[in-house]
């Protein structure tokens, strides 16, 4: 049984997730890759006061703020819009390194998460639970754990 490549998992300033999931990605050559980092949408996510004042001083939208925050994290990103000219924007602004985050405002994005209550959205298992069933995953080496009796 291989390690996985890549692990996709919700990540954006207001999940709070445990740090050793990415670190255990990075030790052992797995892509961590992001989605939902805009929070599903959701506006405790884009309106966080932290997010739109760094959005505010450098003259970019909260969306283009929580995808540097990602790249500025080491994830791989999900970019998707149903609007062409907003993919193409959010691209364009993800590139313009004239804009990334200072490691200030990288910090400031992290210590947003232990100010907050849990976002769960109410769909499955809490962060702490499904953060310790992630790392469980990762570090499984035991081909036999996945080893399930057939049903004829």
């Amino acid at each position: 049984l291989h390690l996985p490549t890549l692990v996709q998992n919700e990540f954006h300033p207001l999940l709070k997730m445990d740090p050793r999931v990415t670190i255990l990605c990075n030790e052992n050559n797995i892509t961590f890759q992001a989605h939902s980092s805009l929070g599903c949408g959701h506006e405790l996510v884009l309106g966080n006061s932290v997010v739109k004042d760094i959005a505010a001083r450098n003259n970019i939208s909260p969306a283009l703020v929580l995808f540097k925050y990602g790249l500025a994290k080491n994830c791989t990103l999900i970019i998707k819009s149903t609007n062409v000219d907003r993919l193409e924007s959010n691209i364009t602004g993800i590139n313009d390194t004239s804009t990334d985050l200072t490691a200030d405002e990288v910090d400031a994005l992290t210590e947003v998460s232990s100010n907050v209550t849990l976002i769960n959205y109410n769909l499955g298992p809490s962060a702490n639970e499904y953060n310790t069933c992630l790392l469980s995953w990762l570090k499984e080496y035991d081909p036999s754990h996945y080893d399930h009796p057939t049903t004829p």
